[in-house]
């Protein structure tokens, strides 16, 4: 049977996306409007659309069935628990490791974490703006691109090189495109063994909403008036429970992935990765 999945070209797809990234990310948003805070947040929302356009298209190409490579949402809500207690470790692993790879910056290049840093402590009142009128692209819009663009590696890869190659493979791929290596690469590896799971990519799409809001809110909330507490001190202070947290965590979700790994019972038929009209 024909893998309609190969007519997916990742060097294609990942072209036309630093492309669009150039044009609306860089030369518009940081040339032509970079003082105009709805202009930055317009040429985002742009940017974001295409590259979900392209997706949607490729999709149609390939002819996929949009109802089969989505899926159903499953009856059987005996998995959530487990889900949701793997994702709150999950999410606290990546919060910590983000904390202590910034402490091991900070060693070495304290200019460069300060600079980091600064992002976070701005006072000015567009900044606050600017992620306000941009929570929902990242909340919404960007979850939903990352787990349709995962769900297309898998099928794609899982056909080429198996299903175990796939879902790391899919997960590199990913946390390089949105530039969030390696804590995005630990959470792909779990979104990708839901989607094995469950068969939909609504189950993934719903944690990366959900992961992307607990990182949108607590910014959000942390502006007052006197700006972001947060700087070196903030991260070097209890250093130590940030490591602990980070090796417990990575233990518990090294078992997770290992009891949960896929196996005949999670592979991909090929039917499923050609589903079409």
């Amino acid at each position: 049977m024909e893998n309609r999945f190969q007519k997916f070209s990742l060097k294609g797809f990942v072209s036309w996306s630093v492309f669009l990234w150039l044009v609306f990310e860089v030369l518009i948003g940081g040339f032509i409007v970079e003082n105009n805070t709805l202009g930055k947040v317009l040429s985002s929302y742009l940017f974001s659309g295409f590259i979900l356009f392209l997706l949607v298209r490729k999709i149609s190409e390939i002819g996929i069935e949009w109802k089969a490579f989505i899926g159903d949402f499953p009856k059987d809500m005996g998995w959530i628990r487990q889900a949701l207690l793997i994702f709150i470790v999950l999410y606290a692993f990546q919060f910590c490791l983000d904390k202590f790879v910034l402490y091991i910056l900070s060693i070495g290049a304290t200019e460069t974490t300060n600079n980091i840093l600064l992002k976070f402590n701005n006072k000015e009142a567009n900044w606050v703006t600017e992620k306000i009128l941009d929570s929902f692209r990242i909340v919404i819009i960007i979850p939903i691109i990352q787990e349709i663009f995962r769900c297309l590696l898998i099928r794609k890869f899982t056909e080429e090189k198996g299903t175990s190659k796939a879902i790391i493979l899919s997960s590199i791929v990913i946390s390089l495109f949105f530039f969030e290596f390696p804590s995005e690469y630990v959470f792909g590896i779990i979104m990708a063994i839901l989607y094995l799971k469950t068969r939909t990519v609504l189950v993934p799409i719903m944690f990366n909403i959900i992961k992307s809001t607990l990182n949108v809110v607590p910014v959000l909330a942390l502006v007052n008036k006197d700006g972001f507490i947060l700087n070196l001190s903030s991260i070097t202070n209890g250093i130590w429970i940030d490591i602990s947290v980070v090796v417990l965590t990575a233990l518990i979700l090294l078992y997770y992935i290992y009891r949960n790994w896929p196996r005949e019972n999670l592979e991909l038929s090929q039917k499923e990765i050609n589903q079409s009209v």
